[in-house]
């Protein structure tokens, strides 16, 4: 193969691949009505079961899994732990990522539980940092 063919192929190879990975999640152009719902997200750490079955993908039982999870875990502390739940894959946590919110952990934070109950008898020996 000469040269120019070689580089002609890379060439045409490289764009269609970086092409594919753009399609893969296209940007949103903002607009006035975004800054409108940013306000309407669904915050993981406190929404009750109403609001989370509002989700699209989001029935009864996915919306007591994440209940369910939340409460093992004293809350949510990245919209990417949504992976954790059953039925919950990438497709899906890319369209509730624009619909979801992650609050402070306030009290359910195992920090604040520590704080008030003292430190607790555990391998890591004190109290763990949360985001």
């Amino acid at each position: 193969m000469s040269p120019a063919l070689w580089l002609f192929t890379a060439l045409v190879c490289s764009l269609l691949c970086g092409g594919a990975a753009l399609a893969e999640e296209p940007m949103a152009p903002a607009s006035a009505g975004e800054t409108a719902s940013a306000a309407a997200l669904i915050d993981l750490n406190r929404a009750g079961l109403a609001e989370l079955t509002s989700l699209p993908g989001i029935g009864q039982k996915r919306a007591e899994a994440i209940l369910a999870f939340r409460e093992a875990h004293g809350g949510f502390q990245s919209v990417s732990q949504l992976l954790r739940i059953k039925g919950i894959g990438r497709a899906m946590l890319r369209k509730l990522r624009l619909l979801v919110t992650i609050s402070s952990l306030g009290a359910n934070a195992p920090d604040a539980r520590v704080a008030e109950n003292g430190p607790r008898a555990s391998g890591s020996g004190g109290a763990h940092r949360v985001r």
